[in-house]
Protein backbone atom coordinates (compact mmCIF):
# COMPACT_ATOMS: atom_id res chain seq x y z
CA UNK A 1 0.00 0.00 0.00
CA UNK A 2 2.90 2.34 0.66
CA UNK A 3 3.96 2.30 -3.00
CA UNK A 4 0.61 3.51 -4.36
CA UNK A 5 1.37 7.23 -3.79
CA UNK A 6 4.66 6.75 -5.64
CA UNK A 7 2.81 5.11 -8.51
CA UNK A 8 0.38 8.02 -8.75
CA UNK A 9 3.30 10.45 -8.67
CA UNK A 10 5.01 8.51 -11.45
CA UNK A 11 1.85 8.67 -13.58
CA UNK A 12 1.58 12.40 -12.99
CA UNK A 13 5.17 12.95 -14.03
CA UNK A 14 4.72 10.77 -17.11
CA UNK A 15 1.72 12.78 -18.22
CA UNK A 16 3.35 16.20 -17.94
CA UNK A 17 1.98 19.10 -15.99
CA UNK A 18 -0.96 18.54 -13.71
CA UNK A 19 -2.87 21.46 -15.18
CA UNK A 20 -3.30 22.61 -18.71
CA UNK A 21 -2.34 26.21 -19.28
CA UNK A 22 -4.34 27.92 -21.97
CA UNK A 23 -6.82 25.09 -22.36
CA UNK A 24 -9.64 27.45 -23.33
CA UNK A 25 -11.02 27.98 -26.82
CA UNK A 26 -8.61 28.77 -29.64
CA UNK A 27 -8.30 32.49 -30.45
CA UNK A 28 -8.03 32.57 -34.23
CA UNK A 29 -7.58 36.35 -34.30
CA UNK A 30 -4.04 36.12 -32.95
CA UNK A 31 -3.00 34.19 -36.07
CA UNK A 32 -4.40 36.80 -38.48
CA UNK A 33 -1.51 39.21 -37.89
CA UNK A 34 1.24 36.60 -38.26
CA UNK A 35 3.46 36.31 -41.32
CA UNK A 36 3.55 33.14 -43.40
CA UNK A 37 6.88 32.15 -41.85
CA UNK A 38 5.48 32.59 -38.34
CA UNK A 39 2.40 30.55 -39.23
CA UNK A 40 4.57 27.76 -40.64
CA UNK A 41 6.66 27.78 -37.47
CA UNK A 42 3.51 27.60 -35.33
CA UNK A 43 2.20 24.65 -37.37
CA UNK A 44 5.51 22.85 -36.89
CA UNK A 45 5.51 23.47 -33.14
CA UNK A 46 1.91 22.35 -32.80
CA UNK A 47 2.62 19.20 -34.81
CA UNK A 48 5.55 18.35 -32.55
CA UNK A 49 3.38 18.85 -29.46
CA UNK A 50 0.66 16.61 -30.89
CA UNK A 51 3.19 13.88 -31.68
CA UNK A 52 4.88 14.09 -28.27
CA UNK A 53 1.54 13.93 -26.46
CA UNK A 54 0.37 10.98 -28.58
CA UNK A 55 3.61 9.11 -27.86
CA UNK A 56 3.24 9.80 -24.15
CA UNK A 57 -0.39 8.64 -24.24
CA UNK A 58 0.72 5.43 -25.96
CA UNK A 59 3.32 4.77 -23.29
CA UNK A 60 0.75 5.29 -20.56
CA UNK A 61 -1.72 3.01 -22.39
CA UNK A 62 0.87 0.25 -22.57
CA UNK A 63 1.83 0.58 -18.91
CA UNK A 64 0.99 -2.56 -16.98
CA UNK A 65 -0.55 -1.59 -13.66
CA UNK A 66 0.24 -4.04 -10.86
CA UNK A 67 -2.77 -5.70 -9.26
CA UNK A 68 -1.68 -4.52 -5.81
CA UNK A 69 -1.84 -0.83 -6.83
CA UNK A 70 -5.26 0.43 -5.72
CA UNK A 71 -6.65 2.90 -8.21
CA UNK A 72 -3.78 2.37 -10.63
CA UNK A 73 -6.02 1.49 -13.57
CA UNK A 74 -8.18 4.53 -12.84
CA UNK A 75 -5.09 6.76 -12.75
CA UNK A 76 -3.99 5.43 -16.14
CA UNK A 77 -7.43 6.12 -17.58
CA UNK A 78 -7.48 9.67 -16.21
CA UNK A 79 -4.06 10.40 -17.69
CA UNK A 80 -5.15 9.02 -21.07
CA UNK A 81 -8.28 11.19 -21.00
CA UNK A 82 -6.24 14.28 -20.12
CA UNK A 83 -3.78 13.63 -22.93
CA UNK A 84 -6.59 12.98 -25.41
CA UNK A 85 -8.16 16.32 -24.46
CA UNK A 86 -4.80 18.05 -24.94
CA UNK A 87 -4.39 16.45 -28.39
CA UNK A 88 -7.88 17.61 -29.38
CA UNK A 89 -7.10 21.16 -28.19
CA UNK A 90 -3.83 21.18 -30.15
CA UNK A 91 -5.61 19.89 -33.26
CA UNK A 92 -8.17 22.71 -32.98
CA UNK A 93 -5.32 25.19 -32.62
CA UNK A 94 -3.58 23.72 -35.66
CA UNK A 95 -6.79 23.96 -37.70
CA UNK A 96 -7.07 27.66 -36.83
CA UNK A 97 -3.45 28.21 -37.86
CA UNK A 98 -3.97 26.35 -41.14
CA UNK A 99 -7.08 28.43 -41.89
CA UNK A 100 -5.11 31.64 -41.29
CA UNK A 101 -2.33 30.36 -43.53
CA UNK A 102 -4.81 29.56 -46.32
CA UNK A 103 -6.24 33.10 -46.07
CA UNK A 104 -2.94 34.98 -45.82
CA UNK A 105 -0.43 32.85 -47.72
CA UNK A 106 -2.01 31.97 -51.05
Amino acid sequence: MQRAPGLVLAFTLMSGCATQIGSGPVDASKYAAMTCTELNTEIGGTSQSISATAISRGRVSNFSVPAWAPGGARAVELIKQKQTARIERLQAQQSAIEAARRRNCS
